[in-house]
């Protein structure tokens, strides 16, 4: 595992599913994304959204890593499957 080594962020595919990464890799993985997310939505929006991924979160049965877990999140929220899945 080389700690240099350049993992993206999210939705990229710089790092495979199935790639260990430390702490600190998944966290830089995530902040790009956090934070884009943080600037472009409303503070009800990020209210909502971060309700929705703690919620999701808690109710996850698996064993990907945060990243991963945190896309597909994303992309089940901003496809409108999600609330599906909540019914």
């Amino acid at each position: 595992m080389n700690k240099n080594k350049d993992v993206g962020t999210l939705g990229d595919d710089k790092a495979s599913p199935n790639e260990v990464l430390s702490h600190d890799q998944i966290k830089k993985r995530c902040s790009r994304f956090l934070t884009k997310l943080m600037i472009n939505k409303s503070p009800k929006e990020l209210g909502d959204y971060f309700f929705e991924l703690v919620y999701f979160m808690s109710k996850y049965k698996g064993d990907k890593r945060l990243d991963l877990v945190i896309t597909e999140f994303d992309e089940k929220y901003n496809s409108g499957k999600l609330e599906e899945e909540q019914d």
